[in-house]
């Protein structure tokens, strides 16, 4: 008879082979955001010149985001494979956050602001930020997302995803909802996007495309994304607003 743990692990088991059986088309993708972000702080180029003060803080302070992002993606990955979608909710909600808050001083051009900004100098109010990058995304998406994070007794027990869709007060601990999974990962894939393209525009001498192996997962990545957004579009126009945020995350 297995212990509670080992009926865990089994479980988190029969999860993750589910997933990769209902989505195998998500699994020929997602290695090539891996190989891609995980090269990407080593192939930067030359850097600013010494009297571009501002850009050469912002450089420095864009590499940790880039470092860190495929760690933290891999994370939200791993916890969508096994069920622990609200868990993953959490994660893409301090990802999420931290490209917002990245976005708008690099536009503005603004090193010293951005350093202020993580020392705890803090002239603006996060969702002042947001509205400056993309209007209109802190009162939808965002705050959906903040629900999860501040500890939501309801929003916990239903992301667990081991209630079953077809009998929603039934549970089984080894149940999987991709509709769940879609939420996370349809809000996850314009940010890889958005986070390729900032980092070319902070890193305009980078060598992304002189390395064959990261242009061919770069065209990888981008088809796929960029064809399931076509696809929700066309089929699912009642997601037109959530779209347009998508658009936006992407884009500089």
């Amino acid at each position: 008879m297995n212990t509670p743990y080992q009926t865990l692990l089994k479980s988190e088991k029969i999860k993750r082979n589910k997933t990769k059986s209902e989505i195998p088309g998500f699994y020929n993708f997602i290695p090539s955001v891996y190989n891609v972000f995980i090269k990407m702080p080593f192939i930067h180029g030359t850097l600013a010149e010494d009297i571009d003060t501002e850009l050469i803080k912002i450089q420095d302070l864009f590499q940790f985001f880039v470092y860190d992002f495929p760690f933290k993606a891999r994370n939200i990955y791993n916890l969508m494979e096994i069920g622990s979608y609200f868990d993953a909710t959490i994660l893409f909600r301090s990802l999420v956050e931290s490209f917002i808050i990245y976005k708008y001083y690099i536009l503005k051009k603004d090193g010293t602001g951005l350093s202020n900004y993580f020392l705890g100098n803090r002239k603006m109010r996060i969702k002042d930020i947001f509205e400056k990058v993309i209007p209109g995304y802190y009162d939808s998406l965002y705050s959906e997302l903040c629900k999860a994070t501040h500890s939501n007794p309801l929003l916990q027990a239903i992301f667990r995803g081991n209630v079953s869709k077809s009998v929603p007060i039934k549970s089984n601990i080894n149940n999987i909802n991709l509709d769940w999974f879609s939420y996370v990962t349809n809000q996850l894939e314009p940010l890889i996007i958005g986070t390729i393209e900032l980092y070319k525009y902070v890193y305009p001498n980078n060598t992304l495309i002189n390395d064959k192996d990261i242009k061919n997962d770069l065209e990888c990545i981008y088809n796929f994304i960029n064809e399931n957004i076509e696809y929700r579009k066309k089929n699912y126009p009642e997601q037109s607003e959530m779209i347009y945020y998508y658009d936006n995350l992407m884009k500089i």
